[in-house]
């Protein structure tokens, strides 16, 4: 009966490990072909000149100054346009990242977090960049960026790149969801810049689909259990869908962002908010749009 026992639980052992044997090699099967599509994610810097208030402590005397911010984080080329005989890519990424300024507040000489942002368009100058590189310092490699569509509900901005002088790989797949096709357990995968760091790619799933945020203009975000930290905000949330580990072929489709994070959540903005922009979006993007 011991013998018995013993040989129950080494099987037990057995089919325990060869399930989660399988269950890696089915998720590093979806990076090996998520790899191509990562290519298409990339870091994003935005600077402005931020004005405050500072008193002559001698005389009183209140003036108006300004100091530079800086916020780094990510995004994800989903296509091209051409304009006047050039080729520029179309960015997908946060508003928190594109107008970042909007989301600071000068208090007594002290920059703070305004959570309650709800300006779409920056009240400061700001310059958003595509950067190759970590750090502060600018480089003449660095592709200056402009606006096309702002949506500060769902934390959107489509970004365009201005002179870009060389080939940038994108993701050209499909582009959203339609009511009730998305649910909790999902399977997902994303990418970015943690702390503007190395490119970061993980797997993961959606943990809620209809979760009420208030962050900015209050909205329903995703709750997923991927790795969330600085600098990855404006990074692509893929579904995968297909499963390597039965034959299946897979495929991704772009579903939402990178949005935020606090102690318990992390969270990212569905497709779904975006609603009310996307007849905005240019033709070669409309068409790949499932709504």
């Amino acid at each position: 009966m011991k013998n018995m026992l013993v040989a129950l639980l080494l099987a037990g052992a057995a089919a325990g490990s060869t399930t989660a044997v399988a269950a890696q090699g089915a998720a590093d099967a979806v990076e090996v072909q998520f790899s191509e599509i990562a290519e298409s994610v990339i870091r994003i810097r935005t600077i402005a000149n931020l004005e405050y208030e500072e008193t002559d402590p001698r005389t009183g005397a209140i003036s108006t100054a300004t100091r530079p911010y800086s916020v780094d984080g990510s995004g994800v080329i989903v296509g091209t346009l051409e304009i006047g005989g050039r080729t520029e890519y179309l960015i997908l990424t946060n508003h928190h990242v594109a107008d970042a300024s909007n989301y600071v507040l000068e208090d007594g000489g002290y920059l703070r977090v305004n959570p309650t942002n709800t300006m779409a368009v920056p009240s400061v100058e700001e310059t958003s960049y595509l950067v190759d590189d970590p750090g502060d310092e600018s480089s003449e490699d660095d592709i200056r960026l402009i606006e096309l569509v702002r949506l500060v509900r769902g934390d959107m901005t489509l970004m365009r790149t201005d002179g870009a002088d060389r080939k940038l790989p994108f993701f050209g797949g499909a582009i959203g969801y339609r009511p009730d096709e998305i649910g909790a357990g999902a399977p997902i995968i994303t990418s970015g810049f943690p702390l503007g760091g190395k490119k970061l790619v993980a797997e993961g799933t959606i943990a809620e689909t209809d979760h009420l945020h208030e962050l900015g203009l209050p909205h329903h975000d995703f709750i997923v259990d991927v790795p969330v930290a600085p600098g990855q905000s404006g990074g692509p949330i893929f579904l995968v869908e297909g499963d390597p580990a039965v034959g299946e072929a897979v495929s991704f489709r772009l579903i939402g962002l990178v949005h935020a994070k606090d102690r318990e959540r992390n969270y990212a903005v569905p497709y779904a908010l975006w609603t009310e922009a996307l007849d905005e979006f240019p033709g070669v993007l409309v068409q790949r749009l499932r709504r």
